[in-house]
């Protein structure tokens, strides 16, 4: 087991690298930042984290064999690549406040199926979702455009919904998808426009 001081205020770059241990890691309360590559390659089956945490850096837990997280709401910024390849990840709970879902968040996540995407994220990176296990997803009013290949590769995804918001998707961006995939949105939206030159089955919400 892994006791970390009460004092502590960060977790470092490169903290728990390739640590081996199989065990819940339990964050104390006052820790502030998990910083780049904290828990890059880990073998760690669980972190829990405060909600004194607000920010998670570049890269913390990519490559870790994490199967579940829940990230509380004081968390306000998610660094790109945070969970790059975590291939046994089935479980996240994004913070309520995340405006941005940085480039290749979860790229290679394949075990990821689905996943609430914050109500006031208003932008999302390239290649966030790329071959994920997604099966389904609904993205929220505000966002402006879909670009460099966000759920490209996705093999498993059948039902995307699509806000009015949304003036641009890039024309690949669904490739390598299922071919049952389904884009739900408004009559008269971009996303039926784009569904129909694709030639993506399109359902009016």
């Amino acid at each position: 087991r892994i006791r970390l001081p009460k004092s502590l205020k960060s977790i470092g770059p490169g903290a728990f690298n390739s640590c081996k241990l199989k065990t819940t890691l339990t964050i104390p309360k006052g820790v502030k930042t998990i910083s780049a590559d904290a828990f890059y390659g880990s073998s760690l089956k669980g972190i829990v984290i405060p909600d004194s945490v607000t920010k998670i850096e570049e890269g913390a837990f990519r490559y870790s064999n994490l199967k579940k997280i829940v990230i509380p709401d004081s968390v306000t910024k998610i660094g790109e690549g945070a969970f790059y390849y975590c291939d046994r990840l089935r479980s996240v709970k994004l913070p309520r406040n995340l405006k941005k879902i940085e480039k290749e968040t979860f790229y290679e996540c394949k075990n990821l199926k689905s996943i609430a995407i914050p109500g006031k994220v208003k932008s999302i990176g390239g290649w966030a979702f790329a071959y994920t296990g997604l099966k389904s997803t609904v993205l929220p009013e505000g966002i402006k455009k879909i670009t460099s290949c966000v759920f490209f590769g996705c093999k498993n995804l059948e039902s995307i919904t699509i806000p009015g918001s949304v003036k641009k998707i890039d024309s690949w961006m669904f490739d390598d998808c299922s071919k049952r995939l389904v884009i739900h949105g408004k009559k008269g939206s971009y996303a039926e426009t784009f569904a129909k030159k694709q030639k993506i089955t399109f359902s009016e919400m």
